[in-house]
């Protein structure tokens, strides 16, 4: 995927702009976002209470008023209309942590302040504001200066003002937008989209600025960058075309003193990028010149999703000769990305967020070495598996020592991998030695030949007769339940006993989602725990053989409905008895038989909330290393009632075990968005000590184009709170997959399966 050693490191999972700067004068860079502060030289990170107010796109920071350090510089939109926003500007305090000051700069009446830049256009040695508004009747570029009291609004002055064009920006809005003196001449210029502003000679306050067309080959929707790329000491310009699938870059020799008939030589550097929203030039130590340029993961107005967007940075030694092109990653794009040393060691980092799908705060770092140093190699187990499967597990089947793979109805021989049908039976849903013999039995559901009409209403066909493809398959489904003993499973003999019907997973085509077995019983008694859409069932699993054969005894518990897909005991109250983590809630063990439930967090099926989470899958692990186990968990987030049907990003997160489980609150800590993630594991795969987080993106509507990633991530500092992303494939669907299996001693790998693409099962083995 990447094409040099750098890594994505994912400093914050949730949605949100984001601003560099050193704001409390420490010497060290803080990045900040709405409701946090984050300085990464130290790995310090804090709350902001109350937040601050940033806007999309236009957020910048700068000395605004005459400290010597940056202040944030931000907007909101103001209720009243779609074209006004408030801008403010906003100081902390010494500690960061506390609440910050804010201050109202000017409310802007001429639509989005789309570009801002914090710099002195007037030669009065005090920071001005110069701002550019779009998406409205009127768009334009403004100046705005201070009076003797920084605190008081602003005075505005025109720049350019100008009528509405395409998207509310057309020629009179054109975005993208640098300031210096590019002439020598001690007077700031003004680049902004394809466009060069000069001041008129009253002064910057005076105008309306001349206009005249630097980059006449290239649209108004730009990124733009100021470097002297040829060493004569003024400034060139870059210039990149940002909202188009077909992008080009250009770059304008500043020959202003040499040649005034023609002082913009053009260069073209290169084309055929799709959305590039992030442009920024530095030079190096060596004294080369570089450019920094990304595609976006998703431009607007509704373009498709770029599955393979790509980070370039060209760099020149001989002044602007030649230029070498290198794709430092590829795979994961961003948006108003720039290029600072944010941790202080002297290389520069790249740091962005995404604009449409997804969110976060991304930092791209260039490593020596990878910080996860397994690599992965995949296989096919089965490319002609019969039907789809609920679950996939790793288990030792035939007794040998090592872990095989069962999946619906077949179990796989590690390491030939060669199938095996299970008889009578449809779905392995759990595996146990339940009779304590040493050997692992199966828990599974029987298949059913029953037929269950289409609702067009509630399930209309999609597109290539989905539903009519699967409506066999889905039918078979069922939620009654045996436990199966191997006897020679290479030959096909087991055992089969009736466990019961269970009615967590009962109706139309479904089954028990969510299922484990634990000694969670008075006296250590096992249990078989199953929950789907309807009330926690509790079977106890008989301590002899006889009665073993026989339907279980069960109990239902109405106030644990919920709809798990995962289950995990572990006692987490210390009391020496076992609980049950069970989706967003956990159940407290009484040890009489009954249990209590707590909520982890608040479930919800509607929009996304920042406290509540949709159903998926969960783990425990021990995420900051405290001692004490939290929760690990995804969502899925499949839209079937729209047209067309699709999938969202959802959120992978892990809920901070409070020291008192039954008090709480579980805080979450959001470590990535991803493409309705519905496949997860937790263990330390490289032996490390520490957890590494397995997940797999899920797309039921798009087989063999889906571009699904199954990923790892690992944690870059103590507490859990920045994580690398690390891709291990990007075309494959896991649907409750990407589970591990021990190949070996000390070996794992990782396993998976899809839901619309069931015929196939994969096996991603380290090598």
């Amino acid at each position: 995927m990447n094409k040099e050693p750098w890594e994505l490191l994912i400093l914050d999972g949730r949605p949100g702009s984001a601003v560099v700067g050193d704001v409390d004068g420490d010497g060290k860079l803080e990045i900040i976002r709405q409701d946090q502060w984050y300085r990464p030289a130290t790995s310090e990170s804090g709350p902001i209470p109350g937040g601050i107010v940033l806007g999309g796109v236009g957020v910048t920071a700068g000395d605004v008023d005459g400290d010597g350090f940056a202040e944030v510089v931000g907007g909101v939109r103001n209720e009243e209309g779609a074209e006004v926003w408030t801008m403010y500007w906003c100081k902390p305090r010494k500690n960061l942590s506390e609440p910050w000051e804010r201050h109202v700069i000017h409310t802007h009446q001429v639509g989005h302040p789309h570009d801002q830049l914090v710099v002195d256009i007037d030669g009065d040695g005090r920071n001005e504001l110069l701002v550019v508004g779009m998406y409205c009747k009127t768009p334009g570029m403004y100046i705005y200066k201070p009076g003797p009291d920084v605190t008081r609004p602003w005075e505005q002055y025109v720049v350019h003002q100008g009528s509405e064009g395409p998207w509310g920006l057309g020629p009179d809005g054109a975005d993208g937008t640098a300031a210096a003196d590019l002439d020598g001449d001690g007077k700031i210029e003004v680049v902004s989209g394809p466009y060069l502003y000069t001041c008129p000679p009253e002064g910057p306050l005076s105008g309306p600025w001349t206009r005249v067309h630097l980059a006449v080959g290239l649209r108004e929707m730009c990124k733009v960058a100021l470097l002297d790329v040829t060493g004569n000491g003024r400034p060139d310009v870059i210039i990149a075309e940002s909202e188009y699938p077909d992008c080009q870059v250009y770059w304008f020799e500043n020959r202003t003193v040499e040649d005034p008939d023609s002082p913009w030589a053009e260069h073209r550097l290169d084309a055929g990028f799709v959305f590039i929203h992030s442009l920024d030039a530095w030079r190096g130590s060596d004294g080369e010149a570089n450019v920094f340029l990304a595609e976006m993961n998703q431009g607007g107005w509704d373009a498709p999703y770029n599955h393979d967007a790509r980070l370039v940075v060209y760099t020149t030694r001989d002044r602007g000769a030649t230029w070498e092109r290198r794709e430092i990653y590829q795979g994961y794009g961003t948006f108003q990305a720039t290029v600072h040393d944010v941790d202080g060691d002297g290389e520069v980092e790249i740091v962005g967020h995404p604009a449409i799908t997804g969110g976060g705060l991304h930092i791209w770092k260039r490593q020596e070495s990878p910080s996860f140093p397994l690599r992965y190699r995949h296989r096919f187990l089965d490319r002609g598996k019969p039907w789809v499967a609920t679950d996939i597990l790793a288990v030792d089947v035939d007794g040998d020592g090592r872990q095989d793979v069962v999946c619906g109805g077949f179990w796989y021989r590690n390491p030939t991998w060669e199938r095996h049908q299970i008889p009578g039976i449809y779905q392995v849903i759990n595996a146990y030695d339940l009779d304590g013999d040493g050997q692992q039995e199966l828990i599974a559901t029987k298949a059913s030949d029953r037929e269950i009409p289409v609702d067009p209403e509630v399930e209309p066909d999609l597109p290539g007769g989905y539903l009519g493809m699967f409506r066999p398959l889905y039918n078979r489904l069922t939620s009654e339940m045996y436990w199966l003993k191997p006897i020679d499973p290479l030959k096909g003999e087991w055992q089969r006993y009736p466990i019961g019907e269970s009615t967590a997973g009962a109706g139309s085509h479904s089954w028990p989602h969510g299922t484990c077995v634990a000694p969670v019983l008075p006296g250590g008694q096992l249990a078989f725990i199953a929950q789907g859409s309807g009330p926690l069932e509790i079977y106890a699993v008989p301590g002899d053989a006889a009665s073993l054969r026989r339907p279980w005894p069960k109990r239902e518990f109405t106030e644990a409905a919920g709809g798990a897909t995962a289950m995990v005991p572990y006692d987490l109250t210390g009391n020496g008895k076992l609980d049950l983590v069970a989706g967003c809630i956990w159940l407290e063990n009484l040890g009489d038989g009954t249990f209590r439930p707590h909520e982890i967090v608040r479930r919800f099926d509607g929009d996304e909330s920042p406290e509540g989470l949709r159903g998926g899958e969960f783990c425990i692990a021990d995420v900051n290393g405290n001692g004490r186990m939290d929760v690990v968990a995804c969502e899925e987030h499949v839209v079937w009632h729209e047209q067309p049907r699709h999938v969202e990003y959802a959120r992978l997160v892990w809920f901070e075990n409070p020291g008192d489980p039954c008090q709480g609150p579980w805080k979450m800590h959001v470590i990535d968005q991803v493409r309705s993630p519905h496949s997860l594991a937790v263990a330390d795969l490289d032996g490390d000590g520490q957890p590494e987080i397995v997940c797999g993106e899920h797309d039921p509507f798009h087989p063999y184009r889906s571009r699904c990633r199954v990923y790892i991530y690992k944690k870059a500092d103590p507490h859990g709170q920045a994580w690398t992303r690390h891709v291990v494939d990007d075309r494959f669907s896991s649907h409750v997959g990407t589970r591990l299996i021990e190949l070996e001693p000390g070996r794992i790998g990782i396993i998976s399966h899809s839901w619309l693409e069931y015929h196939y099962l994969h096996l991603w083995e380290p090598h």
